[in-house]
């Protein structure tokens, strides 16, 4: 069993790339669920040998965004093009003592190899069970079970660092609002819609109520690879029109 808690291996995912020494230092989000400042939770992870000082060309990666990196080989007039870690190379080769200077101050941390395992096995168990509740929703949405569907995914955003916003502004929690909605999407066919193929209608209506549970804006992965309508309007419009149908029927519900 790992030592630290889902919060710390969280913030320390955060360093599979490389980050500022003070990343999230004034963040209360991350204070709050850390039980202490950011900084000294980076410094435990120092201690532990999960973190390592960033390299010369990794602190330039953090100094700059790769629009400021394009405009300094425009200036220079060197090649723009190309990924980040491409341009910073570029800028080193030209003159590395210009941008040794410019990161002279910059302090940062990545991922040592104990620490990306770690971190790969952390991410590797939150995402398998994540796709678990995403099966047994998707399984009580087709059974039209909408009370233990909405309670599935509130009972697993009741374990995560930082629960989506509708679950943490509903508390107590009470599924009755989105129970409404789902049922609007699961009873009703917008106008537009009804050229549908029924199997698609219903691969439509899973892909919204998955939608509606987590918040989304887009179905994603919720509709089979290489889905389509078979009419004017594309896969991911007539998703959110299920979508909106649900919205609008709670709305009117009260």
């Amino acid at each position: 069993m790992s030592p630290y808690s889902s919060a710390q291996l969280l913030f320390l995912s955060k360093f599979r790339s490389p980050q500022s020494a003070d990343i999230y230092a004034d963040d209360e989000n991350w204070r709050e669920v850390l039980g202490e400042k950011p900084s000294k939770t980076t410094e435990r992870f120092r201690r532990d040998g999960l973190l390592q000082d960033a390299s010369f060309e990794q602190r330039v990666d953090i100094r700059f965004k790769s629009s400021e990196l394009k405009e300094m080989l425009k200036t220079r007039g060197l090649k723009q093009s190309g990924r980040k870690d491409e341009q910073i190379e570029r800028l080193i080769q030209n003159n590395r003592a210009e941008m040794e200077k410019a990161v002279s101050n910059v302090k940062g941390y990545v991922l040592s190899e104990k620490g990306a395992v770690l971190v790969n096995d952390y991410l590797t168990r939150e995402r398998e069970i994540r796709e678990r509740i995403d099966a047994q929703v998707i399984d009580l949405l087709r059974k039209r079970d909408f009370e233990k569907a909405a309670r599935t995914i509130a009972n697993y955003e009741s374990e995560q660092v930082f629960p989506l916003q509708w679950y943490v502004f509903s508390k107590p929690y009470n599924p009755k609002s989105q129970v409404t909605a789902l049922q609007h999407i699961f009873s009703r066919i917008p106008a537009l819609l009804k050229g549908i193929d029924n199997s698609k209608i219903e691969d439509l209506r899973i892909a919204a109520g998955m939608m509606l549970l987590w918040g989304l804006n887009k179905p994603g992965k919720y509709l089979p690879k290489g889905f389509t309508t078979d009419i004017i309007l594309d896969s991911e419009v007539s998703a959110r029109m299920f979508l909106f149908l649900g919205f609008h029927g709670r709305i009117i519900d009260g």
